[in-house]
């Protein structure tokens, strides 16, 4: 099986964002806006991207049976085990971080993570917006 390599933290964390995405909803097929509107990118990127993962077998595009100019997306075997081998390095990765980390520094950064995950679900702030 061919390894992905990655030359940057950010192209890890992208592929394994277009990954672990499809693990969680591409089990229902969705189209490719729903992909891009999930993981907060450009269309045009999640497009580029699911055409690569296709070519490496990471996923599989089928036509839209209510609509034959666009594709339902969903995860192959392969892109599975994928799937599951970059979370277990995650796994690993983040867990050496935390080594030195007493019990409670732990859950004080988990509940941290979540409160600001969920302030900014919350929001309803789509990215969008300029600011001065």
């Amino acid at each position: 099986m061919n390894r992905v390599n990655f030359r940057s933290r950010d192209q890890f964390n992208q592929h394994n964002s277009f990954l672990e995405f499809p693990g969680r909803a591409l089990e229902r097929s969705p189209l490719p806006s729903k992909v891009s509107r999930g993981l907060e990118v450009h269309q045009s990127v999640v497009s580029r991207r699911l055409r690569a993962m296709e070519d490496d077998a990471l996923v599989r595009m089928d036509p839209a049976p209510h609509d034959r100019r666009s594709v339902l997306v969903s995860q192959t075997p392969k892109g599975r085990r994928e799937l599951r081998r970059l979370l277990a390095f995650g796994v690993k990765r983040f867990q050496t971080f935390l080594a030195g980390w007493m019990p409670d520094e732990a859950r004080q950064l988990t509940a941290l993570r979540e409160r600001f995950h969920r302030a900014t679900t919350e929001s309803g702030d789509d990215g969008d917006k300029t600011y001065d």
